[in-house]
This record gives structure tokens, sequence and C-alpha cells, in this order.
């Protein structure tokens, strides 16, 4: 940049060193947010959504969903968090950045049956060894005495489909977006659905949410956040409910998700 006073040609000469060097740190700069930004595997992950930075146990500090609710690993233990520090060792442990899950009782012909829907964020071990932190995003299924060989239709917060029963008639339905192998890329958990909104308590039903946190795992609750508006898990198909009731359904769910700020 030119100078105010003498010697002009001079000053501007000798200001193009720091005027380069500056370019150059904003080159820099900028080269680094993409590389921090780039997908995993090519994939559309926007890398904001997960903490670069390590916490004592080895995992991102947080994860955040596509509407900006940033969650940190629950480690206090019950009754607002499922794991405690010092549980979360390898290679048994796991622990939760969010968890929601679903249940029904009095599933099926007989209405002997049960149902159950896990969505969650999970950091778990691959093996007992050193840095086999895993994590991963997870949309899973499980019913029971349902009629054997048979289609029914699950309709849960982030999706929809239908599957056959196996020949015990029992319904096993199961995605786990993440790393299995180690040393994990963390960001490929964000490729699960369960990113697009996180599950939290209805704020208009009682009791209200703890603060800091989307619900308590212990209570379940209605709520809000299924991006596709269906915040209930329901299975459709032939006597699910007991004879001649096709479809059986919940919008309760035990919710865990500690608010990171």
């Amino acid at each position: 940049m030119k100078r105010q006073h003498g010697g002009h040609a001079e000053k501007e000469y000798a200001s193009a060193a720091p005027v380069a060097a500056l370019l150059a740190g904003l080159l820099l700069a900028l080269l680094t947010m993409s590389v921090a930004q780039v997908p995993d595997a090519g994939a559309a992950v926007d890398r904001r959504a997960m903490s670069i930075q390590r916490g004592d146990k080895g995992f991102p500090i947080w994860y955040q969903d596509a509407r900006g609710t940033r969650l940190g690993l629950c480690l206090a233990g019950p009754p607002l968090c499922l794991a405690t520090r010092e549980g979360m060792r390898p290679p048994n442990g796991e622990a939760f950045w969010w968890n929601a899950e679903a249940q029904m009782a009095r599933v099926g012909f007989n209405r002997a049956g049960q149902a159950r829907l896990v969505l969650a964020v999970e950091a778990a071990y691959a093996n007992a060894g050193a840095n086999s932190q895993i994590s991963f995003g997870r949309i899973r299924v499980r019913a029971n005495n349902l009629r054997p060989g048979t289609v029914y239709t699950v309709t849960h917060p982030y999706g929809r489909l239908r599957a056959r029963t196996d020949a015990k008639g029992e319904l096993r339905i199961s995605s786990d977006v993440g790393c299995a192998a180690t040393p994990c890329r963390f960001g490929l958990a964000l490729r699960s659905r369960v990113f697009r909104g996180f599950l939290r308590w209805d704020p208009r039903v009682g009791p209200k949410a703890p603060p800091n946190f989307l619900g308590n795992p212990t209570i379940p609750h209605k709520v809000v956040g299924s991006p596709r508006g269906t915040n209930f898990f329901r299975i459709q198909g032939p006597n699910v409910g007991g004879r001649g009731v096709n479809k059986k359904q919940t919008g309760l769910f035990s919710v865990q998700g500690r608010r990171e700020s």
C-alpha cells in the first residue's frame, strides 16, 4: 500500500512483501477451509456439523444436525445420559451424542409381541486396541410375533420402508452409517438420515425438557423434529395390532441429547 509521506516508490515496493504474505495467508486459509469441508468419499457432507477437536475419550466433542442443533457426547450417567465416563472404554463401552427410542407392546395376532425403533448417533469401539474409536448414525427396527414371510410397512421420523418378515415372523431392519474400520473417519456418520434433524421433546407438551437437554431418556414423551413431519413410529400390515387390526403406532419416544455450547 502506498504511504502518504516521502519515498513513495521505495515504500510502495517495500510494502509489496507484506501484501504478498497477506495474500498468501488468505489463500492458505481458503485452501484450509476447503480441505476441512471436503466430504468423505464424495458424499455431500458438511464437515461443520462435526467437531474437529477430540475429547478425552478420543471422539469428536460434538455433532450437529442440519438445523444447527449441536450435541456433545453424553457421559454424565443416569437419568439424563445413558452412559458414564467411567464405563466408556474399549472394547465394549458405548455412548451417545443423541438417542431416541420408541417401543410398542401387544404386537401381532395374539398381541404377545413387541416392536422397537432405535435412532441414534453412537460412539463405540471396534476392538480393544488403541485408537479403536468409531461412530455411526443408526436407524434400527425390530418386531416379532408377526405373520411369517409377509411384507410390512414401517414409517418412522426419517423415512418409510417395506420389509418382509422371516420364517419366525420377525422383522429386522438396520441402517448403521459411519465407520467400522479404524482409524475412523468420523465424518462418515454425517451421511445418516438422522442428521436431517434430531428429535427432541415437544415443548408444547409437559413436562418440559431439562435445561440444556433435548429430553430425559427415562420418560417417554411426544417429540418434534422429524424432517418429514412424521414424529411417530408406525407399522402397517396383517394383524400387527391384533386380530383384524392392521396398523399400530406410537408417538412417544425416550430421548437423550445434551446441548454443546
